[in-house]
């Protein structure tokens, strides 16, 4: 029974002579603009047949083996025309769905490929690792994301925009809790499709400056301005952390410049346990003292 003959060399744009770096360029440019997660979703059903016509176009020409046994066959034939294979090249224990999975899972082969190329389809032993190899994948992209230390500790959903050459990406991403400063998020098939599998996108994480926390490891620094008469007499105030706010007992006697800990209240760890906060006291003064308040000044530097 005869298939419809496919024109691979009229698929990709390329002639007959086409050097196989023409070839990969021809299929680069295409798988680009055809590739099912770069369009429009109403366009979506017809980029796929179409990448899947590609992604089977390149397999065909860019494998030396291939393009010489189908430039042998195909020499009298055109796009669409009836074809019958000779004797011998009926398709053997061929099965497209295992090629599905491994062209981003848009589906298999033509009843065309099927016809000439199928007995080499074997997939196991030496023939299935030999065709795992040649897979080509798109090339990876490096982005990078900004966070707030809140969100870098605590985790959760982010939305980004990222540019895929002229195309701009809209993507949710998932950042696990204790991420730092220069960790790295891989998504996998959202780099460029350039090859039968789409390369992938790393994320580098930058964490934004904190008006108010510096971070040094896994521990957190803050500063807590207290009075003077507070550091002498000793008091409680309600310290703002990573979480939520915690109450911190100022000892009488503290000093400008002492630390004092609040434990496991800094930074996630990989091991799920936490870092320490640490509070730096800042000793202030109002800044306008009645009358009053200066004569009890006076008292207390004759006291001393």
């Amino acid at each position: 029974m005869g298939v419809k003959f496919r024109d691979y060399y009229e698929v990709l744009g390329v002639s007959k002579t086409a050097t196989p770096q023409e070839i990969k360029s021809a299929f680069r440019k295409l798988a680009r603009k055809y590739h099912p997660d770069l369009v429009a979703s109403a366009q979506k059903k017809s980029a796929e047949e179409k990448f899947k016509e590609l992604n089977e176009a390149n397999e065909v020409l860019s494998d030396p083996e291939k393009r010489k046994k189908y430039d042998l066959l195909g020499a009298n034939y055109r796009e669409g025309m009836d074809f019958t294979p000779p004797p011998g090249y009926e398709g053997g224990p061929f099965r497209s769905a295992d090629f599905g999975a491994e062209f981003g899972g848009m589906g298999g082969f033509s009843d065309f490929f099927e016809t000439i190329f199928g007995g080499q389809g074997g997939r196991t032993g030496e023939r299935h690792r030999a065709t795992r190899a040649r897979v080509r994948k798109g090339e990876d992209i490096q982005a990078e994301i900004s966070l707030i230390l809140e969100e870098a500790h605590r985790g959760g959903l982010k939305k980004i925009f990222v540019e895929i050459g002229h195309d701009r990406k809209n993507l949710e991403v998932k950042v696990p809790p204790g991420v730092r400063e220069g960790s790295k998020i891989r998504l996998a098939g959202q780099g460029y499709p350039d090859g039968e599998h789409p390369g992938d996108l790393y994320l580098t994480i930058r964490i934004k400056p904190h008006s108010r926390f510096k971070v040094e490891g896994d521990d957190v620094f803050a500063t807590q301005p207290i009075y003077p008469w507070d550091a002498v007499l000793g008091t409680d105030v309600e310290v703002a952390t990573l979480d939520e706010p915690v109450k911190l007992k100022i000892p009488p006697g503290s000093q400008g410049g002492q630390k004092l800990r609040l434990k496991e209240k800094g930074l996630v760890k990989k091991n799920r346990e936490r870092g320490d906060f640490y509070v730096t006291l800042q000793i202030i003064l109002p800044e306008k003292s009645t009358e009053k308040e200066k004569e009890l000044y006076q008292q207390l530097k004759q006291l001393h």
